[in-house]
Protein backbone atom coordinates (compact mmCIF):
# COMPACT_ATOMS: atom_id res chain seq x y z
CA UNK A 1 0.00 0.00 0.00
CA UNK A 2 1.20 3.33 -0.60
CA UNK A 3 -1.23 6.13 0.50
CA UNK A 4 -0.31 8.99 1.70
CA UNK A 5 -1.41 10.32 5.52
CA UNK A 6 -0.59 14.09 6.01
CA UNK A 7 -0.83 15.12 9.44
CA UNK A 8 -1.57 18.90 10.16
CA UNK A 9 0.35 20.99 12.97
CA UNK A 10 -0.94 18.47 12.97
CA UNK A 11 -3.32 16.00 10.76
CA UNK A 12 -2.47 12.47 8.72
CA UNK A 13 -4.42 11.95 5.86
CA UNK A 14 -4.06 9.01 3.14
CA UNK A 15 -3.38 9.07 -0.33
CA UNK A 16 -3.29 6.85 -3.02
CA UNK A 17 0.08 4.89 -4.67
CA UNK A 18 1.21 1.32 -4.52
CA UNK A 19 2.70 -1.41 -2.64
CA UNK A 20 5.85 -3.53 -2.36
CA UNK A 21 6.32 -7.18 -0.77
CA UNK A 22 8.45 -7.76 1.95
CA UNK A 23 9.62 -5.29 4.43
CA UNK A 24 6.95 -2.46 3.65
CA UNK A 25 8.54 0.81 3.73
CA UNK A 26 6.36 4.13 5.04
CA UNK A 27 7.87 7.21 4.07
CA UNK A 28 6.63 10.10 6.56
CA UNK A 29 7.24 13.30 5.11
CA UNK A 30 6.96 15.94 8.02
CA UNK A 31 8.00 19.84 9.07
CA UNK A 32 9.20 18.67 12.42
CA UNK A 33 12.72 20.83 12.81
CA UNK A 34 14.84 20.83 15.61
CA UNK A 35 13.80 19.27 18.81
CA UNK A 36 10.70 17.83 17.72
CA UNK A 37 12.33 16.68 14.42
CA UNK A 38 14.32 14.30 16.73
CA UNK A 39 10.93 13.23 18.46
CA UNK A 40 9.53 12.44 14.97
CA UNK A 41 13.12 10.14 14.15
CA UNK A 42 13.05 8.40 17.85
CA UNK A 43 9.13 7.57 16.67
CA UNK A 44 10.30 5.79 14.11
CA UNK A 45 12.97 4.44 15.59
CA UNK A 46 10.82 3.00 17.81
CA UNK A 47 8.65 1.42 15.64
CA UNK A 48 11.28 0.03 13.50
CA UNK A 49 12.95 -1.81 16.48
CA UNK A 50 9.65 -3.18 17.75
CA UNK A 51 8.79 -5.42 14.74
CA UNK A 52 10.42 -6.19 11.02
CA UNK A 53 7.25 -5.96 8.97
CA UNK A 54 7.32 -2.18 8.57
CA UNK A 55 10.19 0.23 8.47
CA UNK A 56 8.85 4.07 8.73
CA UNK A 57 11.07 6.81 6.95
CA UNK A 58 11.05 9.98 8.11
CA UNK A 59 11.78 12.74 6.16
CA UNK A 60 12.21 16.63 7.06
CA UNK A 61 10.88 18.83 4.11
CA UNK A 62 11.15 22.13 5.29
CA UNK A 63 8.51 24.39 6.82
CA UNK A 64 4.82 23.45 7.29
CA UNK A 65 4.23 25.69 3.76
CA UNK A 66 6.92 23.37 2.00
CA UNK A 67 5.84 20.48 3.16
CA UNK A 68 2.85 20.91 1.77
CA UNK A 69 3.88 22.37 -1.38
CA UNK A 70 6.09 19.55 -1.94
CA UNK A 71 3.22 16.55 -0.92
CA UNK A 72 0.89 18.54 -3.66
CA UNK A 73 3.77 18.11 -6.53
CA UNK A 74 4.92 15.03 -5.40
CA UNK A 75 1.16 13.68 -5.75
CA UNK A 76 0.91 15.10 -8.96
CA UNK A 77 4.25 13.67 -10.34
CA UNK A 78 2.70 9.67 -9.06
CA UNK A 79 5.58 10.37 -6.43
CA UNK A 80 3.65 10.91 -3.26
CA UNK A 81 5.11 9.61 0.21
CA UNK A 82 2.84 7.65 2.47
CA UNK A 83 2.97 10.26 5.19
CA UNK A 84 2.85 13.93 5.07
CA UNK A 85 2.33 16.21 7.73
CA UNK A 86 -0.31 18.97 6.70
CA UNK A 87 -0.44 22.10 8.91
CA UNK A 88 -3.47 23.40 10.25
CA UNK A 89 -3.96 26.05 7.30
CA UNK A 90 -3.42 23.39 4.90
CA UNK A 91 -5.94 20.73 6.35
CA UNK A 92 -8.95 21.95 4.15
CA UNK A 93 -6.78 21.83 0.90
CA UNK A 94 -6.11 18.28 1.92
CA UNK A 95 -9.69 17.44 2.64
CA UNK A 96 -10.90 19.08 -0.22
CA UNK A 97 -8.52 17.24 -2.43
CA UNK A 98 -11.30 14.71 -3.95
CA UNK A 99 -9.47 11.10 -4.78
CA UNK A 100 -6.22 12.18 -3.38
CA UNK A 101 -6.98 10.64 0.43
CA UNK A 102 -7.90 8.02 1.91
CA UNK A 103 -9.76 8.78 5.44
CA UNK A 104 -7.91 7.26 8.32
CA UNK A 105 -11.14 6.31 9.51
CA UNK A 106 -11.78 4.09 7.16
CA UNK A 107 -7.74 2.96 7.12
CA UNK A 108 -8.15 1.82 10.65
CA UNK A 109 -11.33 0.60 10.26
CA UNK A 110 -11.13 -1.42 7.37
CA UNK A 111 -7.56 -2.86 8.69
CA UNK A 112 -9.32 -3.76 12.27
CA UNK A 113 -8.09 -1.56 14.21
CA UNK A 114 -10.20 0.20 16.99
CA UNK A 115 -11.10 3.63 16.27
CA UNK A 116 -13.34 5.82 18.57
CA UNK A 117 -13.76 9.95 17.39
CA UNK A 118 -14.71 10.51 20.34
CA UNK A 119 -11.96 9.92 22.24
CA UNK A 120 -10.29 13.36 20.74
CA UNK A 121 -11.98 16.32 22.40
CA UNK A 122 -13.98 18.23 19.60
CA UNK A 123 -12.18 21.04 18.54
CA UNK A 124 -9.44 18.63 17.32
CA UNK A 125 -12.26 16.04 16.47
CA UNK A 126 -14.20 18.16 14.13
CA UNK A 127 -11.29 20.46 12.71
CA UNK A 128 -9.64 17.09 10.56
CA UNK A 129 -13.25 15.82 9.49
CA UNK A 130 -15.10 16.21 6.59
CA UNK A 131 -18.81 17.58 6.64
CA UNK A 132 -20.24 14.20 7.86
CA UNK A 133 -17.86 14.11 11.00
CA UNK A 134 -16.10 11.46 9.37
CA UNK A 135 -12.20 11.63 10.32
CA UNK A 136 -10.11 12.56 7.06
CA UNK A 137 -7.56 12.85 9.23
CA UNK A 138 -5.03 11.33 11.57
CA UNK A 139 -4.10 14.50 14.72
CA UNK A 140 -0.85 14.88 15.24
CA UNK A 141 1.51 17.79 17.21
CA UNK A 142 -2.34 19.49 17.01
CA UNK A 143 -1.08 23.23 17.53
CA UNK A 144 -2.59 25.71 20.55
CA UNK A 145 -2.02 29.02 20.67
CA UNK A 146 0.39 29.68 24.18
CA UNK A 147 1.53 33.02 25.77
CA UNK A 148 4.63 33.48 26.93
CA UNK A 149 5.96 35.98 29.65
CA UNK A 150 9.14 37.32 30.29
CA UNK A 151 8.73 37.22 34.13
CA UNK A 152 11.47 39.68 34.38
CA UNK A 153 10.22 42.32 32.18
CA UNK A 154 6.63 42.17 34.52
CA UNK A 155 8.75 42.52 37.41
CA UNK A 156 10.36 45.56 36.17
CA UNK A 157 7.19 47.07 35.78
CA UNK A 158 5.08 45.74 38.60
CA UNK A 159 2.71 44.08 37.16
CA UNK A 160 1.47 40.49 37.17
CA UNK A 161 0.30 38.17 33.66
CA UNK A 162 -3.36 39.47 32.51
CA UNK A 163 -6.07 37.32 32.82
CA UNK A 164 -8.19 39.69 30.49
CA UNK A 165 -7.55 42.07 27.35
CA UNK A 166 -9.21 44.61 29.35
CA UNK A 167 -7.04 44.07 32.03
CA UNK A 168 -3.96 44.18 29.59
CA UNK A 169 -5.14 47.45 27.97
CA UNK A 170 -5.86 49.55 31.17
CA UNK A 171 -2.65 48.05 33.84
CA UNK A 172 -0.74 45.33 32.35
CA UNK A 173 0.41 47.16 28.79
CA UNK A 174 0.99 50.65 30.00
CA UNK A 175 3.04 49.57 33.02
CA UNK A 176 5.06 47.57 30.55
CA UNK A 177 5.47 50.39 28.08
CA UNK A 178 6.79 52.67 31.14
CA UNK A 179 9.23 49.89 31.69
CA UNK A 180 10.89 50.25 28.24
CA UNK A 181 8.97 47.09 26.65
CA UNK A 182 6.30 46.74 23.69
CA UNK A 183 4.05 44.87 25.31
CA UNK A 184 2.63 42.17 22.91
CA UNK A 185 3.58 40.44 19.61
CA UNK A 186 2.11 37.47 18.45
CA UNK A 187 3.28 35.32 15.50
CA UNK A 188 0.51 34.11 12.68
CA UNK A 189 -2.13 36.80 13.05
CA UNK A 190 -4.76 35.02 10.75
CA UNK A 191 -4.49 31.94 13.16
CA UNK A 192 -4.74 33.19 16.86
CA UNK A 193 -6.64 36.64 16.47
CA UNK A 194 -8.97 35.38 13.88
CA UNK A 195 -9.30 32.02 13.77
CA UNK A 196 -9.30 30.94 17.19
CA UNK A 197 -10.41 34.44 18.45
CA UNK A 198 -13.80 33.09 16.26
CA UNK A 199 -13.55 29.51 18.09
CA UNK A 200 -12.82 30.59 21.35
CA UNK A 201 -16.25 33.01 20.43
CA UNK A 202 -18.60 30.16 18.97
CA UNK A 203 -18.72 32.08 16.01
CA UNK A 204 -18.34 31.07 12.27
CA UNK A 205 -15.45 31.69 10.66
CA UNK A 206 -17.10 30.80 7.44
CA UNK A 207 -20.16 30.23 5.73
CA UNK A 208 -21.43 26.45 4.65
CA UNK A 209 -20.36 25.20 7.79
CA UNK A 210 -17.16 26.91 8.17
CA UNK A 211 -16.25 25.47 4.77
CA UNK A 212 -16.69 21.72 5.27
CA UNK A 213 -19.67 21.50 2.93
CA UNK A 214 -17.56 22.85 0.33
CA UNK A 215 -15.36 25.22 -0.79
CA UNK A 216 -17.54 26.70 -3.95
CA UNK A 217 -19.42 30.20 -2.42
CA UNK A 218 -17.64 29.49 0.79
CA UNK A 219 -17.28 33.12 2.02
CA UNK A 220 -15.33 34.21 5.05
CA UNK A 221 -17.14 35.82 7.94
CA UNK A 222 -14.47 38.61 8.78
CA UNK A 223 -16.70 41.38 9.42
CA UNK A 224 -18.99 40.64 12.12
CA UNK A 225 -19.27 43.24 15.42
CA UNK A 226 -17.02 40.98 17.50
CA UNK A 227 -13.71 40.89 15.15
CA UNK A 228 -13.92 44.14 14.51
CA UNK A 229 -13.88 45.61 18.20
CA UNK A 230 -11.09 43.36 18.62
CA UNK A 231 -9.25 44.65 15.70
CA UNK A 232 -10.30 47.87 16.71
CA UNK A 233 -8.45 47.31 20.01
CA UNK A 234 -5.65 45.78 18.38
CA UNK A 235 -5.07 48.87 16.35
CA UNK A 236 -5.41 51.34 19.50
CA UNK A 237 -3.08 48.71 21.23
CA UNK A 238 -0.74 49.30 18.51
CA UNK A 239 -1.23 53.46 18.45
CA UNK A 240 -0.32 53.40 21.85
CA UNK A 241 3.13 51.24 21.63
CA UNK A 242 1.43 48.17 22.94
CA UNK A 243 1.31 46.00 20.41
CA UNK A 244 3.81 45.55 17.55
CA UNK A 245 3.79 44.04 14.58
CA UNK A 246 7.21 42.51 13.42
CA UNK A 247 6.26 40.08 9.99
CA UNK A 248 4.50 37.87 8.53
CA UNK A 249 6.99 35.41 9.38
CA UNK A 250 6.81 33.58 12.84
CA UNK A 251 10.55 34.01 14.13
CA UNK A 252 9.87 38.09 13.34
CA UNK A 253 7.62 38.47 16.02
CA UNK A 254 9.19 35.34 18.44
CA UNK A 255 13.09 37.17 17.99
CA UNK A 256 12.23 40.48 19.90
CA UNK A 257 10.70 38.26 22.60
CA UNK A 258 13.63 36.13 22.72
CA UNK A 259 15.99 39.37 22.48
CA UNK A 260 14.03 40.78 25.76
CA UNK A 261 12.40 44.00 23.52
CA UNK A 262 8.67 42.19 23.71
CA UNK A 263 7.24 41.30 27.32
CA UNK A 264 4.31 38.77 26.01
CA UNK A 265 4.38 36.67 22.74
CA UNK A 266 1.96 34.79 21.81
CA UNK A 267 2.52 31.90 19.56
Amino acid sequence: MKNLYIGAASTAFALIANTAAAEVEISWWHAMGGALGETVNQIAEDFNASQDEYKITPVFKGTYEEALTAGIAAFRAGEQPNVLQVFDAGAATVIGAQGATVPVQDLLTDNGVAFNIEDYISGVRYFYADADGKMIGMPFNSSSPVMYFNVDALEKAGVEAPKTWEEFQTVTAPALKDAGYVALSQSHLPWIFTENFHSRHNLPFATNDNGYTGSDGTEILVNNDAIKAHFTAVTDWQDKGYFEWFGTGWGDNQTPFEEGKVAIWLG
